[in-house]
Order: structure tokens, then sequence, then C-alpha cells
């Protein structure tokens, strides 16, 4: 049996279990990235000891990124929109001018 077989067959028998992985997975990582970018955030009011704004930014950025890739999960429509950049273009009319919403 060949990698590609056993993987074949592995995700075969998770997709019977019903299991999200790849949902799961990234809910996951999501959380654990936000719980790291609150550790490092700098205070606003009270001083945070363990502040750090260049590992705050990167883990902050590695949560935003998690839960850009959520989206499609979530709510199909909100991932065509998470792809397209912004919600005005989601919503424009094919042949329609950039920055207008207006549909027929």
């Amino acid at each position: 049996m060949t990698t590609d077989e056993a993987e074949g067959r592995q995700a075969e028998r998770v997709l019977r279990r019903g299991e999200p992985v790849a949902k799961a997975i990234l809910e996951s990582f999501a959380r654990q990235f936000a719980s790291l970018a609150q550790h490092y955030a700098p205070g606003v009011g009270a001083k945070n000891p363990n502040a750090n704004e260049r590992k705050y930014e990167r883990w902050a950025r590695l949560t935003v990124d998690a839960s850009r890739a959520l989206i499609a999960f979530e709510e199909p429509r909100l991932g065509a929109v998470a792809r397209s950049g912004s919600r005005a273009s989601a919503r424009r009319s094919p042949g329609t001018a950039p920055g207008s919403t207006s549909r027929p």
C-alpha cells in the first residue's frame, strides 16, 4: 500500500465518523493563538508584566489568519466576502463600477 492510499483510507475513516477535522484544528489553533496574543498584549490601563509587542503582533496576526481560514466553515457566503476582499465588492453586480453597491 502506498502512502497516498494509506492517507486516503485514513481520510475515509475520519469522514465516516463525521469529524470536522480541518475546522476543529483551525478552531483549536485560533483559540491558542488568541490566548497567546492576550498573554503578550501591551497593557492599556494596568501594566502587563508579560507585555511584548513583537510577540503580541505575531500571535495576533496568526489569530486573524486562522480566523479568516475558518470563515469558509462558518458561513459559505462570508467565505466569498473574505476572499473578495470587501463586503462592497461581494454586493457589486457584474458590470458595475468598483465602489458601487447597486443591484439590478
